[in-house]
């Protein structure tokens, strides 16, 4: 689908980017349904619709697939930031032919914030961008184990003392 700009919880909100479903194309692109950063005649750019929490101290992970556009000679480049790049902020490159890689980025925030995700494609051919997938942002899970685990021994620590100061004035006035 060429200039699409129907996604549930993203916009499009510079250039023009391209849906590319099921193969079309051959078997190059193989199945599914992914973004071509790179619409007709412009570069690309998609940011999520709403922006998000992000609790300081916490470890998070964004993952994402990028492949090269599979099918103009060019080297093409995409851009992911976090909150405008205050929070996370890289570019990446992919030759035409380079397959499908799974990238994976850590970052901690430093202060609470609201932020979005922006992701803009550029290249030296219209209409043939590198290609996008499966973006996704989590708290990391061993950082919400320990911080689960934290408030659940300050609970516990705090039943503790009160049972335990309880007892006390118990036996003192037996």
């Amino acid at each position: 689908m060429i200039d699409y700009d129907n996604f549930a919880n993203w916009n499009v909100t510079a250039g023009s980017v391209d849906i590319i479903i099921n193969g079309h194309g051959g078997t190059l692109f193989g199945d599914g349904m992914f973004v071509d950063m790179i619409g007709l005649g412009n570069n690309g750019e998609i940011t999520t619709k709403d922006a998000f929490p992000l609790e300081p101290g916490v470890d998070y992970t964004l993952k994402f697939d990028l492949s090269g556009n599979q099918r103009a000679s060019s080297t093409d480049f995409v851009t992911v930031s976090v909150g405008g790049g205050a929070v996370f902020q890289e570019t990446f490159s992919l030759d035409t032919s380079d397959p499908w890689e799974t990238v994976v980025r850590n970052f901690t925030v430093p202060a609470p914030t609201n932020a979005k995700i922006a992701i803009s494609g550029t290249g030296n051919l219209l209409n043939a961008g590198m290609l996008l997938d499966n973006v996704n942002l989590v708290p990391e899970a061993e950082t919400i184990s320990y911080l689960v685990l934290g408030i659940a021994l300050t609970a516990i620590r705090r039943k503790w003392s009160k049972t335990a100061s309880t007892t006390s004035r118990v036996t003192c006035a037996s």
